[in-house]
């Protein structure tokens, strides 16, 4: 696979989970009188911040072990 088609891919992902993280912040703003939309949009924050977290992990090496620490606490919340 080439490498550039790789950082495209990685970048996208980035992109369309910040993407989530605002909508679930604009969901989460409008709608915060019902608990339903209430979880839906914790849900959806939490799936966006592991996405963009999880492309930045590869895209910044530099930091990579911050972006995966971010990652896991995500992760770690989504249940709950």
């Amino acid at each position: 696979m080439n490498e550039l088609a790789v950082t495209y891919g990685l970048v996208l992902l980035t992109n369309l989970s910040l993407i989530v993280l605002g909508a679930a912040i604009g969901l989460w703003f409008l709608k915060r009188t019902s608990p339903f939309f209430r979880s839906l949009a914790t849900a959806a924050g939490l799936t966006g911040i592991i996405g963009a977290c999880g492309g930045l992990t590869f895209l910044d090496s530099g930091h990579g072990s911050f972006w995966q620490l971010l990652v896991v606490l995500g992760q770690l919340f989504l249940p709950a």
